[in-house]
Order: structure tokens, then sequence, then C-alpha cells
């Protein structure tokens, strides 16, 4: 089994990474400031998941990324994009493309765009 890791550069790692856990249920496992006040975060949100933060000024906050979550359940779905979205900025509302039960973009306070998905090409587990 393979997994994927973000590792996303933001302007205050250390915000930001308790700003993930909070959204995703995970935690804070490890925190590291340089002698260069350079900050470096690892949040851990499942054993196959997790996200690494570091801080730069040197390009716009989370503007390099797209990150894509595909879930089975609607209510969450609906959870995680409005927490994704509070102090950041609603691109595309949730709603049914023809492709998937439910779609919508939405870029966090960070900068990050995120895309969330429910029922994409499968049933989906929970309906509303």
């Amino acid at each position: 089994m393979h997994s994927i890791t973000a590792n996303i550069a933001v302007k205050n790692a250390r915000e930001a990474s308790d700003f993930y856990a909070s959204v995703f249920g995970g935690s804070v496992v490890e925190f590291i400031e340089t002698e260069q006040g350079c900050e470096f975060a690892h949040v851990k949100i499942s054993p196959h998941t997790s996200i690494y933060l570091h801080d730069t000024e040197t390009v716009v906050s989370g503007s390099q990324i797209r990150l894509s979550i595909a879930l089975h359940d609607i209510k969450e779905t609906h959870k995680l994009f409005s927490a994704l979205s509070e102090g950041g900025a609603v691109i595309k509302d949730l709603h049914k493309p023809e492709w998937a039960e439910l779609y919508g973009e939405v870029r966090d306070k960070y900068g990050v765009l995120w895309t969330l998905d429910s029922g994409f090409g499968e049933d989906i587990l929970l309906k509303e």
C-alpha cells in the first residue's frame, strides 16, 4: 500500500498545523523551530494520512498545490467543506455535478485550494 503525504508551504506553520488538526480530527505529532526561526510541523490524521507544513516567505502561502478529498459520507463532506471555508473563500459551492453526488472547491485561510467530492463513481454510503 502506498500513501501520499501533502507538504504545504504556509506563512505560519504552527497556526496552520493546529487548524488542520482540528478540521481533520488529527494531532500535531511534531513541531520544530530552527535557530533561523523556520517552523516545520507534522500533523497525523490517520495511520496512512499526514500533512507536513513549513514556513515560507518566498511563495504565496498554499498557492502551489490543490488537494482533493474523496469522501463516502455526504454529511462529512459538508462538515469538512464548512470547516475549511472558515476564514477562507468558497470557490465553487457544494453542488451535484453529473459525475458525483456532491462536489465543491474552497481556498482555506492559508491559501490552500481544496476540492471535496462524495460519490465519485460509486454508491453513497450515507444519504442526507
